[in-house]
């Protein structure tokens, strides 16, 4: 017989099994279980417990607990067998899971470890109040502490430098305590040989069955290498910066829309524009339209052609025209594209103006400022050839003045000096602005007279001329005079080599003074 569970499990009445043997109404392979585990419990009597399968009434197969006993009659003698059966498939799908589960979690875990070691990373957890209860095995690698050596020893407040302690150990307890979870807390500890690194802390908080706080368990990765690169970069950040800053010459930047992006002290100095005045502006927002689209056209050709350029800029100022020695160099984005310049500019109007009197005394007397008599030569064949397109003379005159060492000797050199400079100006402003005056040294000087038509027109010239050299000069309280010898040659009358032409004045001239004695 059956009951009505197991008429629902098996899909069978219990008329429909009466009389019938296991073979009957079971798979063969099953039946052939059922029937030895049978003739076992019969043969042996008491009870039977087992695992076995069997087809339910959907044809699906399921796990089932067998619990047998036989039937006795009055003289003991074994007349059948009652049962029980247990469905437990659902209970071994479970086991099979969490079997699955333990295997995937142990190999979870012993990943994590190793991935943990490579990247130079300690797991741990604490309880409640702070204590080591587990740290990994690398720790002793990364911290050179042993594990045992931790673990219900230290708290992790114990590796916190003894300035970083008292504050550590309040904010970790409080995380703990109100069951906050940390990623990217950074914190410096203190290794065992007493060297300083610093960790990267991620971890969750350890709750109970009444989710009470009861520890945490995180990970500190090594970031020492990392927070070392800041401190170097920052530091050269700073040193950048001072040096931009307290340079002695100016530096700026700016975008690649001419604005300026960056200016130092010394901007401010040789500009006179505050700093915050001109940030965000471009040239044309601060300086003379033409001084603004020169130094606009420098930038574009750095900018265009990705070029350092070397070039000297210009400034107007109350203080007069300023010179500036400017090298502007592209600046790339992250892309390696041109996205603005930078400029260091150094004032050079003292050497430019050094520079132009070298050049000035090179081609000039220092007493007078007339031309020397090289570059009055160097001027001759352009002036020669003026002349001949337009059949034109040029006078060569050659002055020597008369009485001037005794003006040296009586009255001294500053005296001399006084009438040099005054004759100089005599000759400057008897003769026309093109023409040439120079001193060749001493009381003598040459001069080049363009434009003449006739030799006669030289010689009223170096009348009017000689007159004006001749009347008095005051110099120190006292009044003196020079008389002046002339000679003068003609181009092309008496040749057209510049050379022969002064030597003929400088005869002529000779041939004068010594007429007048």
């Amino acid at each position: 017989g059956c009951n009505a569970t197991f008429e629902t499990f098996f899909g069978r009445t219990q008329q429909e099994i009466k009389g019938k043997s296991v073979f009957d109404i079971n798979p063969s392979e099953l039946a052939e279980i059922y029937h030895h585990q049978d003739l076992k419990l019969m043969k042996e009597g008491g009870e039977q417990t087992y695992h076995s399968k069997v087809k339910d009434a959907a044809g699906e197969y399921r796990d089932v607990i067998f619990s047998k006993a036989c039937i006795r009659s009055v003289s003991g003698t074994v007349g059948g067998i009652i049962g029980a059966i247990q469905d437990i498939t659902e209970l071994k799908k479970t086991e099979v899971t969490l079997r699955y589960n333990e295997v995937q979690l142990r190999e979870t875990i012993e990943r994590f470890n190793q991935l943990a070691e490579q990247i130079k990373s300690v797991t741990w957890e604490v309880n409640a109040e702070g204590l080591y209860t587990y740290v990994s095995s690398n720790v002793e690698k990364e911290w050179g502490y042993k594990p045992e050596e931790m673990v219900n020893t230290m708290y992790f407040y114990d590796l916190y430098p003894s300035n970083f302690q008292e504050a550590f150990k309040n904010n970790g307890l409080n995380i703990i305590k109100q069951k906050e979870s940390i990623t990217g807390f950074q914190n410096p500890i203190m290794t065992k040989d007493g060297s300083i690194k610093w960790v990267m802390s991620a971890g969750i908080p350890i709750v109970d069955e009444n989710n009470e706080g009861v520890g945490f368990k995180g990970i500190d990765t090594d970031m020492t290498a990392q927070k070392n690169s800041e401190v170097t970069l920052k530091r050269n950040q700073l040193f950048l910066a001072n040096l931009i800053e307290h340079s002695g010459t100016l530096i700026c930047a700016k975008d690649r829309f001419g604005k300026y992006t960056l200016v130092n002290q010394k901007w401010e100095e040789l500009t006179g524009l505050k700093r915050e005045d001109t940030l965000g502006k471009t040239d044309l927002e601060l300086f003379p339209v033409e001084t603004a689209k020169a130094f606009m056209a420098n930038d574009r050709e750095v900018m265009e052609f990705a070029k350092v350029l070397e070039v000297e800029e210009y400034l107007e100022t109350d203080l007069g025209k300023r010179t500036f020695l400017s090298t502007k160099f592209p600046m790339y984005d992250e892309k390696n594209r041109v996205d603005g310049i930078c400029a260091i500019i150094s004032e050079i109007t003292a050497r430019k103006e050094a520079e132009d009197h070298v050049r000035y005394m090179a081609t000039h007397d220092y007493l007078t400022g007339l031309l020397g008599l090289r570059t009055l030569k160097e001027q001759m064949p352009l002036i020669q050839g003026i002349a001949q397109r337009h059949d034109e003379k040029v006078a060569i005159m050659f002055l020597d003045l008369d009485g001037f060492k005794e003006v040296n000797d009586t009255y001294g050199h500053d005296a001399g000096d006084d009438v040099l400079k005054v004759v100089a100006k005599r000759i400057k402003s008897g003769i026309r602005d093109t023409d040439i005056a120079s001193r060749i040294g001493g009381d003598e000087f040459v001069l080049l007279i363009s434009s003449l038509h006739s030799y006669d027109e030289a010689e009223h010239l170096s009348s009017k001329l000689k007159a004006s050299i001749e009347m008095p000069i005051k110099t120190n309280g006292h009044e003196v005079s020079v008389g002046v010898s002339i000679g003068i040659s003609l181009y092309p009358n008496d040749g057209d080599d510049p050379e022969s032409l002064v030597k003929i004045a400088d005869s002529r001239m000779y041939d004068v003074k010594k007429s007048s004695r």
